[in-house]
């Protein structure tokens, strides 16, 4: 029984998926002119030496693949051009001097992609975590106005309570030392130690008790 074919097996390429593939086919067209020389002229050697030189790039999206495409332009460019500038004795030296000028620049344009593409990676990279973060709204501080109405209220409910405890105490006093007095002294009057609210409610006693008739 025939095994069926891997491609076929495969579901189809959506729209993006394939502008993508030919994107990366496109960045490989563009570098393997740099690499015919070491494979020997062979066009597929020179692709799989492209590839593997991307491989060491950690491409995720296609700006990085252009960026990195760009990189290796540049580097091998400026290597081509020191090679030549190097290799090719006859070559007059004002010719040699416009490679090795054409080498450093093409080597500059190489280090300001390469900070370009640390950039990108940056900022890839902190993108999940920003999002994974979730947003903890800062705790707001206790308005002065409702701090002072709370201390006011605490206070006054303590003021009550202090005076509502020395008027008994006071009452209770009171009247502990009129009877001792009274005890003690006979004749003596009890409202001597009695306070405001106790003098009161005994006057009328008093009066009735100053008009009975004696004997």
């Amino acid at each position: 029984m025939p095994e069926p074919d891997a491609a076929a097996a495969q579901p189809p390429m959506t729209e993006q998926e394939r502008a993508e593939a030919d994107l990366f086919q496109q960045a490989l067209f563009n570098l393997i002119p740099f690499f015919m020389d070491g494979a020997r002229g062979d066009p597929s050697r020179a692709r799989a030496a492209a590839v593997e030189l991307m491989k060491s790039y950690p491409i995720r999206s296609m700006l990085e693949l252009q960026l990195v495409t760009e990189v290796i332009a540049f580097s091998q460019s400026a290597l081509d051009n020191l090679r030549r500038a190097k290799a090719d004795k006859p070559m007059p030296e004002v010719q040699r001097d416009t490679l090795r000028r054409t080498a450093v620049s093409l080597n500059a344009a190489e280090h300001r992609t390469i900070r370009f593409l640390d950039k990108v990676y940056r900022d890839r990279n902190a993108a999940p975590a920003t999002r994974a973060k979730p947003h903890q709204p800062e705790p707001q501080p206790v308005p002065e106005a409702e701090i002072v109405r709370d201390q006011a209220t605490i206070l006054r409910e303590v003021q009550n309570r202090l005076a509502q405890h020395r008027a008994q105490m006071g009452a209770q006093m009171g009247a502990q030392m009129g009877a001792q007095m009274g005890t003690q002294q006979g004749g003596a009057k009890p409202d001597a130690f009695m306070n405001h609210d106790q003098r009161r409610a005994a006057e009328p006693d008093a009066r009735r008790e100053a008009r009975r008739p004696a004997g």
